[in-house]
């Protein structure tokens, strides 16, 4: 979960990332910090996953993500992800890196695997969009 919240200290908007620890039944906070900026908000959120370590470059990595859900701003109810976009680094202007990239979704969740290996699987185009069901809104997870 990414939470944004405003510090007492310095009254800057202060982001962190929380994971639910399924065993355990409780958040875990992995990373927080203070973004030296008050006033502002999270419009977006994104992610990557690579492997800069050339060792280790054709391993192949996989995630997947679902029940995606924000509060809105402007009111403590919880908004369901309507899609993901997945960007290729040649959409943005960054020269690709060698290998291969499938995505998709189930409309319940959206998946990515990767590797640094070419030809294992269907690259998408640079920008592809994929809709995503509503999730449970009785809860935060």
């Amino acid at each position: 979960m990414l939470q944004q919240s405003d510090s007492d200290t310095t009254g800057n908007a202060v982001f962190t990332t929380w994971i639910r620890d399924l065993a355990e039944n409780e958040w875990v906070e992995m990373a927080s910090f203070d973004s030296g900026v008050p006033d502002i908000y999270l419009g977006k959120s994104g992610g990557f996953l690579e492997n800069f370590d050339e060792a280790y470059a054709g391993d192949v990595r996989t995630m997947e993500m679902s029940n995606m859900k924000a509060k809105a701003i402007d009111s403590s109810d919880w908004v369901a992800a309507e899609s993901v976009t997945v960007m290729l680094n040649s959409s943005i202007g960054i020269d690709d890196y060698v290998g291969s990239a499938n995505f998709g979704s189930d409309g319940a969740s959206f998946w990515a695997i990767t590797s640094g290996v070419d030809g294992l699987s269907r690259t998408p185009e640079a920008e592809e969009t994929f809709e995503l069901e509503a999730g449970d809104l009785s809860t935060p997870y």
